[in-house]
């Protein structure tokens, strides 16, 4: 069972997993602490991973090639 876990689940997982290392977390939450207290610190590591997924996910759908704006007006009219 352990074995499924590690040669199917986790590399599924691994490969949809956002990896945020730990110095731009602290950063953010040391700065948020000194200007807004926990409420800050909580929120700008909240902020902070939510643009990080925005830019990731904007990343990837860059990385996979031009849209084909044909087939995008042919499902529209007008």
């Amino acid at each position: 069972m352990q074995l499924f876990e590690i040669f199917v689940v986790r590399r599924r997982i691994d490969g949809v997993t956002l990896c945020v290392g730990p110095a731009l977390p602290l950063i953010v939450a040391l700065v948020g602490w000194d200007l807004y207290g926990l409420g800050g610190a909580i929120c700008g590591v909240m902020l902070l991973i939510l643009a990080l997924a925005i830019a990731d996910a904007v990343r990837h759908d860059a990385a996979d090639g031009e849209v084909d704006r044909q087939s995008i007006h042919a499902d529209f009219p007008g």
